[in-house]
């Protein structure tokens, strides 16, 4: 599984009005939908659900859709109301565990969480996150939505930690890409 976060330097994904819509340039977009193009599915939760209006789709620069398309999943309980989604399909499941256990007995390996902090805390609570791709933004908000919605570990000692695996900019944006660490 791959947490998949766009962030600005300070560690926001959203204004405190709420906006999220664009934080990284458009290279960093295009990069994303490539690598929706590789995977099996895509998670998100009902909160982005609900904000966002997501497709979730595998799009090139042109707006055409890639022949991969990755299973769209939304976790919660909350109704998702008439969009995309509806109009494109999905699979909803209660809880993150729900969803990963179906997912995994029908066939999906490679996994991406695009969700807000609720899930994205969940994920990392669970231990299922094998690598993480940050998208940073070169602006500041200095206040917002963070990546998780609450504390992951009490202690410094007790962080989960990982490694490195590449760094590269994505024009403006920086994609810094981990894994987790073996010990």
């Amino acid at each position: 599984m791959t947490a998949k976060f766009a962030a600005t330097l300070d560690g926001f994904t959203a204004a405190p009005d709420g906006t999220s819509q664009w934080i990284t340039g458009e290279m960093a977009r295009s990069w994303v939908h490539a690598d929706r193009s590789r995977c099996d599915a895509i998670i998100v939760g009902t909160g982005t659900a609900l904000a966002d209006n997501p497709s979730l789709t595998a799009r090139r620069e042109d707006g055409s859709l890639y022949e991969n398309q990755p299973r769209r999943v939304v976790v919660g309980k909350r109704k998702v109301p008439e969009g995309n989604l509806k109009r494109l399909g999905f699979e909803q499941y209660a809880t993150p565990q729900e969803a990963l256990d179906e997912l995994w007995a029908t066939g999906a390996r490679h996994v991406i969480v695009e969700g807000g902090a609720t899930l994205m805390r969940s994920v990392f609570e669970l231990g299922v996150v094998d690598a993480v791709q940050a998208y940073v933004a070169p602006m500041l908000l200095g206040a917002g939505r963070g990546i998780v919605d609450g504390p992951l570990a009490g202690t410094l000692a007790d962080a989960e930690r990982y490694e490195l695996d590449n760094i590269v900019a994505a024009g403006d944006d920086v994609l810094i890409q981990l894994r987790r660490k073996d010990d």
